[in-house]
């Protein structure tokens, strides 16, 4: 039996309009709101970087901050040239109070795409807050070896503070201090070698 052209085209136009209706019903459903649809996507696609940007960033705004982290991350693993990724990492750690990870993500956005105002506003903030904690737990460093200028751990956790904060000439110092009471020590000879490099 052979079927006329015409009727043939109808049978095709048919399958392809029933088929599109399907597909349009089940987006439909999935889309909720843009959390059901940006997972629909990232199920469809699980490399898909732009779907796990979309899907982590829906998952932050929900407040599911763990599960959006973890979504970011591999977006950044599997591409970390991705600026969009790194910039929402950084924004996502500013706000749950990880302000290392954040200053770290967002310099990486900031070197990657320079000068973006988003960025550097929260460049800004997490350059602060870091800047902020290091300087307390300077202060809970100083206090200690105040307490007792004897303890040599104390003054190492102080010396290796100062120096990962670039304050060199107090660091020489506090070596310079200690020289008579610690010089035999090797983890103090240590410190020295390291502050002189």
């Amino acid at each position: 039996a052979h079927w006329p052209a015409s009727s043939l085209r109808t049978l095709i136009a048919l399958i392809l309009v029933v088929g599109m209706m399907g597909r349009g019903w089940i987006r439909n459903f999935e889309w909720k709101n843009n959390e059901t649809l940006y997972w629909a996507a990232h199920r469809a696609d699980p490399e898909g970087v732009v779907a796990m940007l979309l899907h982590g960033h829906t998952l932050v705004w929900a407040e599911r901050f763990d599960e959006g982290i973890a979504v970011l991350q591999r977006a950044a693993e599997i591409d970390p040239g991705y600026t969009d990724v790194q910039r929402e990492l950084g924004h996502t750690y500013l706000v749950v109070g990880l302000y290392e990870d954040a200053l770290r993500h967002l310099q990486i956005a900031n070197f990657q795409a320079p000068n973006h105002r988003v960025t550097l506003e929260g460049l800004e903030i997490a350059s602060r807050r870091v800047a902020e904690a290091s300087s307390l737990q300077l202060d809970e460093l100083r206090a200690a070896v105040d307490q007792n200028s004897h303890d040599m751990e104390a003054q190492l956790a102080l010396i290796r503070k100062l120096r990962e904060m670039n304050l060199v000439t107090e660091t020489m110092e506090r070596l310079q201090q200690g020289d008579g009471r610690f010089d035999q020590s090797a983890a103090w000879q240590q410190e020295y070698g390291v502050t002189l490099v």
